[in-house]
């Protein structure tokens, strides 16, 4: 980014941010923020005997859906102290791989109460714990995509977070014609 801002040209990151760079500004989800909510919900929903929450996100370099589970854990034990929380992330979001982190991790961990889906492979996640025999009371995934509205359509999603990624791209925009000298900066 640096070369690129030497030769006077601006970048605006977007989905995931990079603090420290030369970037210009971040139009983006506040991803800690996502996370705790999340947290408050799935605390607020989950049945109170319930030991175990799934976690899936699609790997944890991809530091957008980092800051989400790192946000969401610490308002989840916060909320809930003793509830463990069983990390099936890794997958990219794909539904073989995903299907297979989350199998892999229900083979030897305790029953699932609650599900967190920071990335996307819900339908695998869903599979996953079908052929697992559990049915978590409260699955929380993130974006309104063809696939997660259907699924809370069929009550197999409790409830999705959704930001609008047009208005992340209008501020985006925005920046890029403020620096050019062009309207302001949102």
């Amino acid at each position: 980014i640096a070369g690129l801002k030497c030769r006077n040209i601006p970048v605006v990151t977007i989905f995931t941010d990079l603090p420290g760079s030369d970037r210009l500004a971040y139009a983006g989800l506040d991803n800690d923020s996502a996370g705790r909510t999340a947290a408050y919900f799935l605390h607020k929903l989950l049945p109170p005997r319930a030991d175990a929450v799934l976690t899936t996100l699609s790997q944890h370099a991809f530091q957008g859906e980092e800051e989400r589970f790192q946000g969401f854990c610490s308002e989840l034990l916060r909320a809930r102290p003793g509830l463990r929380i069983v990390d099936a992330s890794g997958g990219g979001g794909l539904t073989p791989e995903t299907r297979r982190e989350v199998a892999d991790r229900l083979r030897t961990g305790p029953a699932i109460g609650g599900v967190y889906s920071m990335g996307g492979g819900n339908l695998a996640v869903l599979q996953a714990l079908a052929d697992a025999g559990q049915s978590p009371a409260v699955f929380i995934a993130h974006d309104l995509d063809e696939d997660n509205l259907e699924l809370l359509h069929g009550g197999r999603l409790t409830l999705v977070l959704h930001h609008d990624l047009r208005a992340d791209m209008r501020a985006a925009f925005r920046h890029l014609l403020a620096f050019h000298g062009i309207g302001v900066a949102p």
